[in-house]
């Protein structure tokens, strides 16, 4: 083949090809065109999707806040539900419980009908059983005006019977006025809670007196017993004897109290004292009043024996000087009756000469009797001793705080009164005997050795004790005439200058 024709050939078939192409491109342009417009029909079905979506965004957004309502009414609807079905259990219940009571109702009225009926029937036989009843009430009101009348009557026989007992006790009261304007003295004994052994003894000792008991005023005053039994016995005396008079008092303010109050229910011109546990000698009222109504004494006074002390001897006052019978118109004549002991029941007192002097017992529950005494023998114009026993006296060591003497315990209380004792006692030389006014003031080393170191005090306890101790502690220390001891020489000075702390820790030491 030729160049030409191969040439042609090439043109023929590049003419081929480019037709080929050219339709192929044609078909592509078309076809595109039909995508693009494909594009700009998805483009506007888009858009129009995208409007639809807005607006079922909008619809979305307003359909949820719908929910919210309708879940919140709904949530409302569910509580209002769950509170309707509480009611309806509740009403269930009561429902049921009346349900119940109508029932019951239904029972109890079915009962009353035959309880209805059960009248209707026995109708008649109450008819008859009124009808009796009321004859029955005549009968009681008949009855009730017979014994209306019975007791009127009784009632004027009982004010007959009370104008006849009080006249008896008019007469009784007389009687025994009488009888108490013949006694001679009167015996006044404070009682506390004693033991019945002890009152029969004691009061046994004064009814067996040699001068005779209807000569003697005996009265008994009760501090407030807490013992039923010790009441009951001393009434019972009471109401057998006229001469005997109990006074029952409603607060225990111990013996010098009673004493006091003895003394002025006294009827007699003479006073004498007796504890429920000491007894007397048998003449020892008649010994005392011979003595100071013949002699024309203010106090007479006699001897004791302590059973504790002496084995049943009399106290010995040999050391004191004196005679069998000592008579002096003033203590001041024979100083040595102040150095017995203040045994106010072995002495006899003129009761007008107490009265006219103030003299009565202090509020003390120990020493009292050593104020009294004192008081006694520096007022009395007319003294006498007689070495005679009139009492006989023991101190019981039993367990019991209720029986034993006070005198035995050296509680603060008793200490604390000791301390007032003997300041007063003090006071009352320094007025009547200032010469001898340190007397009293040796009683420091007693109350040191024989009380103080025998108790058992706390700080403040002990410090209380002192603060009453401090005057009288001053004194001693300040007189050139008592009687000191090197062994209480520190305690003297801590409490007399008010060392208390000092004081306490010399005490401990001195207790052991």
């Amino acid at each position: 083949m030729s160049f030409t024709d191969k040439l042609k050939n090439s043109i023929v078939s590049r003419s081929n090809s480019y037709k080929y192409y050219k339709n192929h491109y044609d078909k592509f342009v078309k076809d595109i065109d039909m995508k693009n417009k494909h594009i700009i029909r998805l483009q506007n079905t888009n858009n129009s999707l995208i409007k639809e979506s807005d607006k079922n965004k909008s619809k979305i957004h307003s359909l949820e806040e719908k929910n919210k309502k309708d879940t919140n009414k709904i949530n409302s609807l569910e509580k209002k539900q769950d509170t309707n079905n509480k009611l309806i259990k509740e009403l269930k219940t009561k429902n049921s419980e009346l349900t119940n009571n109508i029932t019951s109702l239904e029972y109890d009225a079915n009962k009353y009908a035959e309880l209805i009926q059960l009248l209707r029937e026995t109708s008649d036989d109450n008819v008859k059983i009124i009808h009796s009843l009321k004859e029955d009430n005549s009968n009681l009101v008949e009855l009730n005006l017979s014994l209306e009348t019975e007791k009127l009557k009784l009632y004027h026989e009982n004010e007959e019977l009370l104008k006849q007992t009080q006249e008896l006790s008019e007469i009784n009261k007389e009687y025994s006025r009488k009888i108490c304007e013949n006694c001679k003295l009167s015996v006044i004994m404070p009682i506390f809670n004693a033991e019945i052994e002890h009152l029969e003894r004691s009061i046994g000792s004064v009814m067996n007196q040699t001068m005779g008991f209807n000569n003697i005023e005996l009265i008994l005053v009760d501090d407030a017993s807490t013992k039923q039994d010790t009441i009951d016995f001393i009434v019972n005396y009471d109401n057998i004897y006229p001469n005997i008079k109990t006074i029952l008092l409603e607060e225990n303010r111990g013996p010098g109290n009673a004493r006091n109050i003895g003394i002025e229910h006294a009827s007699t011109d003479y006073i004498m004292f007796l504890d429920h546990d000491d007894y007397y000698t048998k003449n020892a009222c008649e010994i005392l009043y011979s003595s100071i109504v013949s002699d024309n004494m203010d106090v007479v006074g006699g001897n004791y024996i302590n059973f504790t002390q002496t084995n049943g001897e009399r106290v010995s006052w040999d050391s004191f000087g004196l005679e069998y019978k000592t008579t002096v118109n003033s203590v001041l004549e024979n100083i040595n009756l102040l150095k017995i002991a203040p045994s106010i029941w072995t002495k006899i007192y003129r009761k007008s000469f107490l009265k006219e002097n103030n003299i009565e017992f202090l509020g003390y529950k120990s020493g009292q009797d050593l104020i009294f005494s004192q008081e006694v023998l520096f007022h009395a114009n007319g003294i006498i001793f007689i070495d005679e026993v009139i009492v006989e006296y023991e101190i019981r060591n039993d367990d019991s705080k209720a029986s034993k003497s006070l005198s035995v315990h050296n509680t603060k209380e008793i200490l604390m009164d000791l301390m007032k004792v003997h300041t007063k006692s003090y006071d009352l030389f320094s007025e009547f005997y200032p010469e001898n006014k340190y007397v009293p003031l040796n009683a420091v080393n007693y109350l040191i050795t024989k009380r103080i170191c025998k108790s058992n005090l706390n700080y403040d306890e002990f410090k209380e004790v002192c603060l009453l101790a401090n005057r009288l502690f001053k004194l001693f220390l300040d007189c050139d005439k008592t009687v000191k001891y090197d062994s209480l020489n520190n305690f003297y000075n801590y409490v007399a200058n008010e060392k208390y702390d000092d004081a306490y820790h010399e005490y401990l030491k001195l207790r052991k």
